[in-house]
């Protein structure tokens, strides 16, 4: 009775990323549009995957292997922010638990720095990096929201340059418009 149980949670949690999935692709124009806008104050943008190590991230995943996964993909993000003193928009999308294989990342990051392809991949320790240069017209956008859950994103700042850390910890950042990815 407890398996079918777990069963059954596992295909209501399936079912509504299934609904948020069919949602997203309903948004997609205002994905593309808010990219366009975005690559004025961040021209330089990559489109990225990225894999995971190990058997716990091949399928089938959990909902927790989900969150872990996001979790080290903004920790990534904010390395590499601090790193190269770099300000960050993101895209970004993980494979739903209907989806067979290894989990995966999928993001459109977007930067007011350049950083090069190789010096992405040599940040991410694990698992393999896809990088390329991104190109609306290869639509990554829809790529990431037609066929993945997508992932709340926001603005990543490094706290450095003319932008600071305060002792407790809040970043202050130059970039005055803040944007939360509704997804």
């Amino acid at each position: 009775n407890t398996v079918r149980n777990r069963n059954k949670g596992l295909f209501i949690i399936v079912d509504i990323q299934s609904i948020k999935i069919k949602k997203q692709v309903l948004h997609l124009s205002k994905y593309r549009e808010e990219v366009d806008r975005l690559m004025q104050d961040y021209p330089h943008a990559w489109w990225i995957g990225l894999s995971y190590r190990g058997s716990k991230w091949e399928y089938p995943f959990t909902e927790d292997v989900q969150v872990q996964g996001v979790k080290m993909l903004n920790a990534w993000l904010n390395h590499m922010a601090s790193k190269y003193e770099a300000h960050f928009e993101s895209f970004k999308g993980v494979e739903p638990l209907s989806k067979g294989g290894r989990f995966s990342t999928h993001v459109v990051l977007l930067s007011d720095r350049f950083i090069s392809i190789n010096d992405l991949k040599k940040c991410w320790k694990h698992g393999f990096t896809y990088v390329r240069p991104y190109k609306p017209t290869l639509g990554g956008i829809e790529y990431i929201y037609k066929g993945h859950l997508g992932v709340q994103s926001w603005n990543v700042c490094s706290g450095k340059g003319q932008c600071r850390i305060t002792r407790k910890g809040k970043v202050l950042c130059k970039h005055r418009h803040h944007r939360e990815t509704e997804v």
